[in-house]
């Protein structure tokens, strides 16, 4: 598989016959740190399934999982909560794709790192009129979230986190 980079992505793909006088159908998912697109099935209700494609923002994504399709193994990605896709006879195993997903939302976090820090340390905060003031006061309470998910996810550590909200405090003290 090798290391990831934030713009590559990963394609999987097979073929399933559902029943024993079905047609054979394509089955695919092509993941990158920005879209899920493929074609797997999708669960309508009441046990039916259809074949579909799809394409999703990669901050859509629930999970990964295992679980089965038509009494067989197969990998889901629920997206939104509540849309199940399932994808049997993908040539890939369930914690391989698992892997791939995690390894796409660490790129997308360490990024995100990476211009919070940016946006505080560079002074991107400034006292300004009215108007700008509210937007930069937005933008002051989503950095303040986003620092907090962050420590809380380990991608900075508690030194780095107080460093870095006393620097943004300083802003406006």
């Amino acid at each position: 598989m090798g290391n990831l980079q934030l713009g590559d992505f990963r394609e999987f793909s097979g073929e399933y016959k559902m029943g024993f006088f079905g047609s054979a159908e394509h089955i695919s998912v092509r993941i990158s740190a920005e879209r899920v697109t493929g074609r797997g099935y999708r669960e309508l209700g009441n046990g039916k399934h259809e074949i579909a494609e799809f394409q999703y923002a990669f901050s859509q994504v629930t999970r990964v999982s295992g679980g089965q399709f038509d009494k067989k193994p197969c990998s889901i990605i629920v997206f939104n909560e509540n849309d199940y896709i399932f994808f049997p006879g993908i040539n890939v195993l369930t914690p391989t794709l698992e892997s791939i997903f995690n390894q796409f939302k660490d790129l997308i976090l360490e990024k995100e790192t990476e211009e919070i820090k940016r946006l505080i340390l560079g002074g991107t905060f400034t006292k300004a009129g009215r108007t700008q003031l509210q937007d930069e006061m937005q933008l002051f309470r989503e950095t303040v979230t986003k620092l907090k998910d962050l420590k809380r996810q380990g991608f900075i550590n508690p030194m780095e986190y107080s460093e870095l909200r006393a620097r943004l405090m300083d802003f406006y003290a």
